[in-house]
């Protein structure tokens, strides 16, 4: 029987199942190891150490290679099947930024209302009956 090896350890199933499809599509000889854990319980995942993609190690240089070149050939095969451009991906920080500012408002808010209703409390409540009385005596 041939040595294995891991080409990869991934955090998702999903992941480990669409690069475990290429390469089977590719012929290669991948399998998952712990995908009926992970599918199960996924919270075991990160104390398996992931969901490793393994295959025979005589392979494993080739299936590098390969999923290399699909990464880099990716958007001109999308063109060449939908026959349109991609939009390119921007980066949406300002939704970021708002929710931030939203909670930091939020908090500045309440410190502001605590600290309004404690300055109120302290003019009308009672002046404290504990004063020393000077004793005079004779």
């Amino acid at each position: 029987m041939s040595e294995s090896a891991v080409l990869r350890n991934y955090r998702r199933v999903e992941e480990a199942l669409i690069v475990c499809a290429a390469l089977q599509y590719a012929e290669f000889d991948a399998s998952i190891d712990n995908y009926n854990h992970a599918t199960v319980n996924w919270l075991l995942v990160p104390a398996l150490g992931g969901i490793p993609v393994r295959l025979p190690a005589s392979q494993l240089e080739d299936a590098k290679a390969y999923l290399r070149e699909m990464v880099e050939t990716a958007e001109d095969r999308l063109v060449e099947a939908t026959g349109e451009a991609p939009d390119p991906v921007r980066r949406k920080y300002w939704r970021a930024w708002a929710v931030a500012a939203l909670f930091m408002l939020d908090w500045l808010s309440l410190f502001v209302l605590w600290r309004f209703l404690r300055a109120t409390y302290l003019k009308l409540r009672h002046p404290s009956p504990h004063k020393l009385e000077s004793s005079s005596s004779s």
